[in-house]
């Protein structure tokens, strides 16, 4: 129980140090790898086929950023896990790009709401400026 508490007290000490673009980038390099890895399991690819790191690499770095490139015949290369994999990392870089989207319009429309407070919807009488 205490490597697991040591565990998630350097993981929170490392993230605290980092910038919140750096922990963006970090998350979806490592769902890519988590994801190419994943891809290159025997258990995801049809009888007799094979697959090359970088292959497998471009296709789940192509479906966690939704662009729908593949090196390789999909249906042809990858069985129903290699399939789930794909989908799931396709709802995972879709989901991650809207979660930003969604939390910078809010952050936004959050800030403006603050300065409209603040000048109370006309110039001049404000106490701040």
């Amino acid at each position: 129980m205490e490597a697991v508490e040591h565990i998630v007290s350097s993981v929170g000490a490392f993230l605290r140090k980092r910038a919140p673009y750096a922990i963006l980038l970090m998350g979806f390099g490592c769902l890519i790898l988590f994801g190419a890895l994943l891809l290159l399991l025997p258990a995801a690819r049809q009888p007799g086929m094979e697959l090359s790191f970088l292959d497998a690499l471009f296709t789940a770095t192509s479906a966690t950023c939704v662009t729908g490139l593949v090196t390789v015949d999909v249906a042809a290369t990858f069985n129903l896990f290699g399939r789930t994999v794909i989908l799931c990392l396709i709802q995972l870089g879709g989901l991650g790009f809207m979660t930003v989207i969604t939390l910078s319009l809010m952050v936004l429309i959050l800030i403006s709401m603050v300065i409209y407070r603040f000048f109370d919807g006309e110039e001049g009488e404000s106490g701040i400026w």
